[in-house]
């Protein structure tokens, strides 16, 4: 069982890594990228070196293709404690009728 990640760099450098909970999915080096991660919850970020954005929290089933962008991180008054100036946004496609973002 997997879903679609489909993440557009937007800011983002494409020496940018998303990360999946601890794991490498592979660098934002395309304006949109994608990656199949299993269905079920996750934690997604980016790193960039010892940097990383702010952890966007999702679920997605079977099938589920998520739509993601790297945007800027508006409330980042101190980058280093609050996640970086970067953070992903997006909403599910229903692709089964599945709607999944937190």
């Amino acid at each position: 069982m997997s879903a679609l990640l489909r993440v557009h760099r937007g800011w983002a450098s494409p020496d940018r890594v998303l990360m999946l909970a601890n794991t490498e999915l592979g660098p934002l080096t395309e304006d949109v990228n994608e990656f199949t991660v299993p269905a079920g919850d996750h934690l997604l970020s980016l790193k960039l070196g010892p940097y990383h954005s702010l952890t966007t929290s999702f679920k997605v089933g079977d099938g589920d293709t998520l739509e993601l962008t790297v945007v800027e991180n508006p409330d980042a008054i101190l980058p280093m404690a609050q996640g970086g100036y970067l953070r992903l946004v997006g909403t599910p496609l229903a692709d089964k009728g599945h709607q999944h973002h937190r």
